[in-house]
């Protein structure tokens, strides 16, 4: 299929191609639907959609779509105004004959790729898309992702205990950014309107330096127990690593009870803990290998390796045995 790029300069343009495009009609889709694709036909999901004769909208099939309901499910009651609020670009005419531009990110946190690829294409002349150390912008303007839903959504999971439903929310959180062009201006010059988006800061990676302290000694060990065994260790053997792999699993079943532990370092903290500091215990030589497979060890030659190595570790110990947490900022 192909994707079309347009260059659209004025309301006039979005207009014209609405008019000009006849409406997909079939068995699955009446002509009552209107559905109007701006480009390819069999890509009919991404279309032009008209609310007035002053405001038309590019769709995608994403949250709100009245349609193309590929997110929700299609017996969900999307109300018009949840269309126009969740649909990718709203360009309106007003009554003094200026132009506005709203651009709405996916909603939640995951990666938008469609959304992303569809306002690369269709923003007016003048607007760049851009995606940046995973960040969305149009122009110099951050695009923050969106946490609202429309409430026909967020009411068919909301008694749902999955973590990928807790984000949802109905109140719009404004999550867009709207430009405007004044009549008489050149067709590419768009000014920002209302506030900006403040790019959000990382997460900060917090130490739980109390529950770390309880095995301060049991660490340093185990330390002790890894840098003497480890460089000994084969890596990189894809035999030796499958069976690594799974007499772990096996062990943590009969010992602790806990199935399903297919990689080292998805073992629950808790047993982490157990097996650093149980200074008999076997598995304590499969959490040796893992940092082996994770760190330098194999290639410290130098007191600068060592360091780096131990910084390893303690970074390595820290995830392992739960005892970091995330903050945000």
């Amino acid at each position: 299929m192909t994707l079309y790029y347009t260059r659209w300069a004025t309301f006039a343009d979005i207009e014209r191609a609405y008019n000009c495009v006849k409406p997909v009609v079939s068995k699955n889709h009446p002509r009552s639907q209107d559905i109007r694709p701006y480009g390819d036909r069999r890509r009919k999901w991404e279309r032009i959609k008209k609310f007035s004769d002053n405001c038309y909208a590019i769709l995608d099939g994403g949250y709100g779509d009245d349609v193309f309901k590929y997110y929700y499910g299609s017996a969900l009651n999307i109300t018009q105004e949840e269309t126009k609020r969740f649909a990718p670009m709203v360009w309106t005419r007003h009554a003094d004959g200026s132009e506005t531009v709203k651009i709405r990110n996916g909603s939640g946190a995951g990666a938008h790729m469609s959304r992303y690829s569809l306002l690369d294409r269709v923003l007016p002349l003048g607007l760049h898309f851009k995606v940046s150390y995973g960040k969305q912008y149009v122009n110099e303007y951050y695009l923050p992702k969106s946490k609202s839903v429309p409430r026909a959504v967020y009411e068919s999971v909301a008694n749902s205990k999955s973590r990928w439903h807790r984000w949802m929310r109905t109140t719009d959180d404004g999550a867009a950014l709207t430009f405007r062009k004044m009549l008489g201006e050149s067709v590419d010059k768009w000014a920002i309107v209302g506030d900006e988006h403040t790019l959000p800061k990382p997460p900060r990676t917090l130490v739980k330096k109390d529950v770390k302290a309880k095995h301060k000694k049991a660490i340093a060990d185990f330390r002790e127990y890894v840098f003497a065994v480890a460089p000994m260790l084969t890596v990189g053997d894809w035999d030796y690593t499958r069976r690594m792999k799974e007499e772990f699993r096996e062990m943590c079943e009969a010992e602790f009870g806990v199935a399903n532990v297919h990689r080292i370092d998805s073992v629950p903290a808790n047993i982490a803990i157990q097996i650093i500091t149980d200074y008999n215990n076997s598995m304590r030589l499969h959490m040796a290998w893992h940092f082996a497979q994770y760190s330098d060890i194999k290639l410290c030659q130098t007191p600068e390796d060592v360091k780096r190595v131990k910084s390893q570790f303690n970074r390595w110990i820290n995830k392992m045995c739960g005892f970091t947490k995330i903050v945000e900022k």
